[in-house]
């Protein structure tokens, strides 16, 4: 099969969620013989084409702005490309794409398969009139295209209760950690176990806000590392709000050994999270074995269940952390309860056994029409 998967930025993986799935995807899928293309932004002027691992990249120039126009724009052009290729099968990751299809006159709606990402319109970071933009990509998405993935039951559940449509429900999936204690911690100055985390884009509904200052009240005596970029204007207001020797922001890390051995080496993992489905860092996290603590959301709430604990405001939080000493028992056996529950339900070489069988599958259906 010769597949292409668009709407990410690229790969490598420098950035979220549905990069991390492309670059997991496109390299099994040319690994056991089939011809894989990611679409990635490039700042070059124009279209180029270079090889990944196997995995084909086609590089399409766009703006050094991300915001949303921009972003659709890249979406355009990659469709534009896209859709002059022979590729049997066309991955879609998220649904903001489908109203540009209306510019296209010639396509076939059943080569396309959609991962519908969360309820995106529900982030804060959106205004009014991209939030109304989004909402009717989402509705013309589900009544234009028939393959569409959810990552969580929740968000299948979703779909179905507003659309009356079934969605097939595959998750993201996670490699088994790489931990070492390498310069790079000891570098860092941490101690094992004597230090909180969270992983995640610095924006509102993430509430990084929320954790540090939790945080501050617990008046705890052990460090807090957050890991994401800062090159957004919340950002900076986040870095400046709590600048305090004890709270470290390092800024972007994709480097899985180094990730996994923050990870493995914290006292608890705070998983802020509160819009989407399976979130790639919280897998991460439980794969890892790490005491967790989410906020309360049915997605992490349906991952999680009882071997976490929760939390909905900063004063919950700053109760976790100051009791954390105490409950180290229970949040250990919570938190390999977990790992092994991720290693059941979340191993990488499944779930990409289970999109490679859906892609079988719809290449069949269509090779027979």
């Amino acid at each position: 099969m010769k597949i292409a998967i668009l709407g990410t930025r690229g790969i490598p993986n420098n950035y979220g969620g549905f990069e991390e799935f492309a670059e997991s995807l496109s390299n099994y899928l040319s690994c056991i013989g089939h011809e894989a293309t990611v679409y990635c932004i490039s700042s070059a002027k124009i279209i180029s084409t270079t090889i990944h691992k196997g995995t084909q990249l086609i590089h399409i120039p766009h703006f050094k702005n991300n915001g949303g126009m921009a972003m659709l724009i890249y979406d355009y052009k990659c469709l534009k490309h896209a859709l002059k290729c022979d590729y049997d099968l066309i991955i879609e990751c998220g649904y903001t794409f489908a109203p540009l299809m209306l510019l296209f006159s010639r396509y076939n709606p059943s080569k396309f398969i959609v991962l519908m990402d969360g309820i995106e319109w529900q982030r804060t970071k959106w205004g009014l009139l991209a939030k109304i933009f989004i909402r009717l990509s989402e509705r013309y998405c589900v009544k234009k295209f028939s393959h569409l993935l959810a990552d969580h039951p929740c968000i299948a559940d979703y779909y179905f209760n507003k659309y009356k449509r079934k969605f097939l429900y595959i998750p993201f999936g996670v490699n088994e950690p790489e931990m070492n204690r390498n310069s790079f911690f000891n570098d860092l100055n941490f101690k094992s176990n004597d230090f909180f985390m969270m992983i995640c884009r610095i924006e509102p509904e993430n509430n990084v806000e929320m954790v540090l200052e939790g945080f501050m009240l617990s008046k705890s005596t052990k460090q807090f590392i957050v890991v994401g970029a800062l090159d957004t204007k919340y950002a900076r207001k986040i870095v400046s709000r709590y600048s305090n020797p004890s709270i470290h922001f390092l800024g972007s890390i994709y480097d899985k050994l180094k990730l996994d051995t923050l990870r493995s080496n914290a006292a608890f993992y705070f998983h802020g999270h509160s819009v989407g489905g399976t979130n790639p860092s919280l897998l991460q996290a439980m794969i890892c074995g790490v005491s967790i603590a989410s906020h309360e959301n049915p997605y992490s709430k349906h991952l999680l269940g009882t071997d976490a604990q929760y939390f909905s405001s900063s004063t919950m939080v700053s109760q976790i952390i100051q009791n954390s000493s105490q409950n180290v028992s229970d949040s250990t056996h919570g938190a390999l309860r977990l790992q092994e529950k991720c290693r059941a339900q979340f191993k990488q070489e499944i779930v990409l056994d289970r999109y490679v069988d859906y892609l079988e599958q719809i290449n069949k259906s269509l090779n027979i029409q």
